[in-house]
């Protein structure tokens, strides 16, 4: 479990610093929390790690929050990926995962 929060962390982290973009991501729609009790899935219900990490983690993707592109920001993207930055598809990433 500890494991699946530290790569959370870190998948938030790319997006706040830009060097992955949101829409590389599983929609997290924070209006979710305004259903309540409606949705058979109620998230008011789940443990509270569960909540304390699902609401900020919304917020974020509702404003797609992400940092200043400095140097650093462009040199961390040529350096990790492949190929350019702009030529990534990104809507086609968001369940692609490397085999472990």
């Amino acid at each position: 479990m500890n494991d699946l929060l530290m790569n959370a962390s870190l998948h938030l982290q790319r997006h706040i610093l830009g060097v992955y973009e949101w829409e590389g991501t599983n929609p997290m729609p924070p209006e979710i929390w305004m259903f309540g009790k409606i949705l058979p899935l109620n998230l008011g219900g789940f443990l509270c790690y569960t909540r304390l990490t699902f609401l900020p983690m919304s917020y974020l993707y509702a404003k797609r929050f992400a940092g200043p592109l400095t140097p650093l920001i462009l040199q961390l993207r040529h350096e990790i990926y492949i190929q350019p930055y702009n030529d990534i598809k990104w809507n086609p990433a968001r369940n692609f995962c490397a085999k472990s």
